[in-house]
């Protein structure tokens, strides 16, 4: 809703002064209020008057502008939510110097919280009559400026158009750095982009092939850190051959794995076998006893068998 507004005496002090001085008056904010609940003047010499507002409650910026020869208007959004309760009934354009630059009163609007209605925004524009309206200007506070869908659609892609609204597809995919082969259709002979089945393709491993058409398979494990010396390699040992693992063997695993370091055993078991659920070097028992049946806890066979009988 448009409302117009009286300049005051203060403000069309300040613009005088401006205009004699060559300068420009910014109006940066709309004040809005509730009137204070006193009768708020409607003459003009009363209107002209006010220096300040009678039951302010809120400061609000500039979210678009236009100005005109002979007057300035600009557009404030009101947003409910941030007012819960107020009624608005007064409004005025305050400058940078802090001076009321003008004043009008509103009809009486109520407004809500989001629960209580669903109107949410209060949308206000306030017109303004100037003799020198080329030496004031509004300031548009840029985090909410707004625009006409009009503009809108000049400015900005419509996600409707899935990119169809481009200015410029082809610089667009430079810039993506896509290439030619975005345009290009798939196939096999010359100008199309190359499927995976493309005689074109030399050099290429062959999936059904299993790695077999490698051309060095001692580069590739390498290359992969599976070789003696690889990363990968010793940690696939480590990982089989950890620390505190026994193993039985003619040989020690250090003459293959010589980056571990071994323990001969032999001496410290003297030919028994390790028992189980011994902790690692753990001795005990003896060479000389033989196990009988009796020995042995009751357990039973895959035949159904139970032992020791």
């Amino acid at each position: 809703m448009a409302t117009g507004l009286t300049l005051t005496t203060a403000g069309a002090a300040e613009i005088e002064a401006a205009y004699q001085a060559g300068e420009v008056v910014d109006i940066t904010s709309v004040l809005i209020g509730d009137g204070g609940g006193v009768t708020l003047p409607t003459d003009p010499d009363e209107l002209a008057a006010v220096t300040a507002l009678f039951g302010q409650f809120g400061r609000e910026t500039f979210d678009s502008d236009s100005s005109y020869e002979g007057f300035i208007s600009g557009q404030i959004v009101i947003n409910c939510q941030d007012y819960p309760g107020k009624t608005l009934r007064e409004a005025g354009l305050v400058s940078a110097k802090g001076t009321l630059i003008a004043y009008g009163t509103y009809p009486a609007t109520y407004l809500p919280a989001q629960s209580d209605s669903i109107i949410k925004e209060i949308i206000l524009t306030l017109v303004l009559t100037l003799t020198h309206s080329s030496s004031v200007q509004l300031v548009i506070d840029p985090a909410f400026a707004t625009i006409t869908q009009e503009t809108g659609d000049k400015r900005y892609l419509r996600r409707a158009q899935n990119l169809s609204d481009l200015n410029n597809t082809e610089e667009a995919r430079d810039n993506l750095e896509l290439g030619n082969s975005a345009t290009r259709d798939v196939g096999t002979t010359e100008g199309t982009v190359a499927a995976g089945n493309d005689l074109r393709i030399t050099g290429a491993l062959q999936k059904e092939n299993n790695l077999s058409d490698l051309s060095d398979t001692s580069e590739a494990l390498k290359a992969l850190g599976l070789n003696s010396d690889g990363a990968a390699y010793r940690a696939i040992v480590n990982a089989i051959f950890y620390v505190g693992i026994v193993v039985a063997g003619e040989k020690s695993p250090a003459e293959r794995f010589p980056w571990q370091k071994w323990a001969d055993l032999s001496e410290t078991f003297a030919d028994r076998v390790v028992r189980i659920g011994s902790q690692f070097g753990a001795t005990g028992g003896s060479n000389k006893v033989k196990l009988e049946a009796d020995n042995l806890p009751p357990h039973w066979h895959r035949s159904g068998a139970r032992s020791p009988m």
